[in-house]
């Protein structure tokens, strides 16, 4: 099942029917005869600060369209607010996040690993897993492949070929055609060893050895390495957040952005 692990789901499962839609009207500085200002009028500061009151809040934001002027949320969820610890350990600085948001992440892994495998079933047209005189089609370990899907009840770029292009280490450009997007990962693109960035996306291998590799390096290790594996990409995504924060005005910190140098500026004293 991909999609076992969502929160939306799983608050309807559980009983939940207070959720709702809410949608950005404008943003007001009230220390000003500021008016209010829709999307298109607000600077990338408001529109981080109000984002991330939304999020506080526990509303859940919906993709933003550049050229509307406003955009919307899901209220009726809590969502998980752990305080990501620091600690030093060897002289390096380690963050420890919290449990129950990396649960939420390692279960959404395993729905996109789902999605993928039942993907590849829905496109195996390989000759040799299908029995004309039954007319049946099989996986790979032999069971029936109830799966399958005709090609005109596939869905374009999901189940169908794109073309991909990209540069090799050596700067050639190079385009080719893979599978579907449905076969391939779009949340856990890969994870980080020893400093290298294992892709499980490489447009050199087929969907099946990426998910392959996925497996191997992933997948297939206990829970509590696979949280180690998602903290360290976290960690990457965090610092990435910080310094967009501080290019905002939002925070200050040193020049490497260090955990104890970060001070509040326009955020309450609560957030950082």
């Amino acid at each position: 099942m991909y999609n076992q692990h969502s929160i939306l789901l799983q608050a309807v499962r559980s009983g939940n029917r207070d959720l709702s839609m809410e949608t950005f009207i404008n943003f007001k500085d009230t220390t000003t005869g500021d008016k209010g200002r829709d999307y298109h009028g607000i600077t990338d500061r408001e529109d981080y600060i109000a984002k991330m009151t939304a999020v506080l809040n526990n509303r859940i934001i919906f993709p933003t369209v550049a050229d509307k002027k406003t955009y919307h949320f899901i209220n009726g969820i809590t969502l998980p607010h752990e305080t990501i610890r620091f600690e030093k350990i060897n002289g390096m600085t380690n963050a420890t996040y919290g449990e129950q948001a990396l649960d939420y992440l390692l279960g959404y892994c395993y729905d996109e690993l789902n999605q993928i495998e039942l993907c590849l079933r829905q496109i195996d047209d390989d000759p040799t897993n299908y029995n004309k005189e039954t007319g049946l089609h099989y996986n790979d370990d032999g069971t029936i492949n109830n799966d399958w899907l005709e090609p005109s009840q596939r869905i374009k770029n999901f189940h169908t070929p794109n073309k991909y292009s990209y540069k090799d280490n050596n700067g050639i450009k190079h385009t080719v055609t893979l599978e579907g997007n449905g076969a391939r990962f779009l949340f856990l693109t890969g994870i980080y060893l020893d400093g290298k960035f294992i892709n499980f996306n490489d447009p050199t291998k087929s969907a099946k050895e990426c998910l392959q590799l996925a497996k191997d390096y992933f997948f297939n290790l206990s829970k509590d390495t696979q949280k180690a594996f998602l903290s360290g990409i976290i960690s990457r995504r965090v610092k990435e957040e910080i310094q967009y924060a501080k290019e905002l005005g939002l925070i200050t910190a040193n020049e490497e952005n260090k955990a104890w140098s970060l001070r509040n500026v326009l955020l309450d004293d609560n957030v950082v």
